[in-house]
């Protein structure tokens, strides 16, 4: 057991002696070099204080990733993680299997019950509202062997395109006869497309509307109040649909729809489109490849667990001012590259300049992109990994 009076008498031991030593250093000092002693003093402590953060060569990995300007040379190697989750399909039909058994594995058993529920409820109560004239056709319950029958038909009218919906019944020998007459009668088809629902209409509104709760093309031009222009898209008026697609097949993996401007998005739409569709990946070091739309340092620094690349606008706040269009000129298929932390950022001239963004790419990794620069025959051009990657994934 230590007495407490020796702790103290040690303890004032020691701050004797420093302070004695800190008073000797200090008149020596002011002896040599004849200056005020109060000047003398801040010096003396302004080079103690110095000491804590002089590095002696140990333990300088400690403080990795903390660098605050991006640098264009002596760059840091990078520690990719592999992705760590289990891919490919999940399920495996034997080789003698039918389209069909595909397509239930999307359009499940869920979904027809549900169709045919909303369809039956909603028929119901417009003819109790509107009653039909007695000789118009006879309604019967839809089940779901005729809402299956139903939805086949509108693919293949999808395939085969006639001028009106009752050619598809036609049987006149001079004109075109499909098959349809044997699936379903016209009219019962007819009558199914008149009450084809999905929702019920007289449930209570939740809190929030959901603006998507009805069923829409993409390409629309009627009355909506999120319907969107694009002059520079094929289909310029319609609903914009975010996606996230697998990168070879093109295969949708998760979508959301655009309904206008939200309120509260303190970090902007497209920081927000893409942390909604990928946050069931976070924490899997899945790759993800995106458009310049979407790309900006500080969503790649806020990913948790999800690699991305992409080609990112130039006015964009955080990139490398050495890598800037502005401060930059390279001769044709030219590159420079900077990093800064776990980003990695490149310039290459090619008809313009393109820039790329990356927060797992090396910039030391090189890869090659095909060019023909009037030639007829193309050559492979050296080019940063991240660009290289960038063109064949999203592609």
């Amino acid at each position: 057991m230590v007495d407490s009076t020796d702790m103290d008498r040690d303890g004032s031991d020691i701050e004797v002696d420093l302070n004695n030593d800190l008073d000797t250093n200090t008149s020596n000092l002011n002896k040599e070099n004849g200056e005020d002693g109060f000047e003398c003093q801040q010096r003396t402590d302004d080079e103690w204080f110095r000491g804590f953060f002089e590095s002696d060569g140990e333990h300088e990995d400690e403080f990795d990733g903390f660098d605050v300007e991006w640098k264009t040379s002596n760059f840091d190697e990078r520690n990719e993680r592999t992705y760590s989750e289990i891919g490919a399909s999940t399920f495996v039909h034997p080789e003698n299997a039918l389209p069909h058994n595909y397509f239930e594995l999307i359009w499940g058993q869920d979904l027809w019950q549900h169709m045919v529920t909303e369809t039956n409820r909603y028929a119901e109560k417009e003819r109790t509202r509107n009653p039909p004239p007695p000789f118009a056709p006879c309604w019967v319950p839809v089940d779901i062997p005729a809402m299956k029958a139903f939805i086949g038909l509108c693919f293949c009218m999808g395939v085969l395109r006639l001028p009106s919906r009752n050619d598809y019944w036609r049987v006149k020998k001079r004109m075109f006869r499909t098959a349809f007459n044997t699936i379903m009668p016209r009219d019962k088809f007819n009558l199914i497309w008149r009450y084809l629902h999905l929702t019920d209409n007289v449930a209570p509104p939740p809190a929030r509307p959901d603006k998507l709760k009805k069923i829409s093309m993409l390409k629309f031009k009627g009355r909506l109040g999120f319907r969107q222009y694009m002059p520079l898209k094929p289909t310029k008026w319609g609903i914009k649909v975010w996606t996230l697609a697998e990168s070879e097949t093109g295969y949708i993996h998760q979508f959301q729809v655009y309904t206008g401007k939200e309120e509260n998005q303190e970090k902007g739409l497209s920081h927000r489109v893409v942390t909604d569709l990928i946050g069931h990946l976070n924490h899997t070091n899945i790759r993800v490849f995106m458009a310049n739309y979407y790309t900006s340092p500080a969503l790649l620094t806020d990913l948790c667990g999800v690699y991305a690349c992409g080609a990112v606008r130039n006015n964009r706040k955080g990139l490398p001012t050495a890598l800037l269009p502005r401060n930059v000129m390279l001769d044709k298929h030219e590159f420079l590259v900077a990093q800064k932390d776990d980003l990695s950022c490149s310039i290459w001239q090619d008809k313009k300049y393109v820039m790329v963004l990356s927060n797992f790419h090396s910039p030391n990794d090189m890869g090659t992109v095909n060019r023909r620069s009037g030639n007829p025959t193309q050559r492979s051009v050296k080019v940063p990994k991240m660009l290289a990657d960038y063109q064949k994934f999203m592609k």
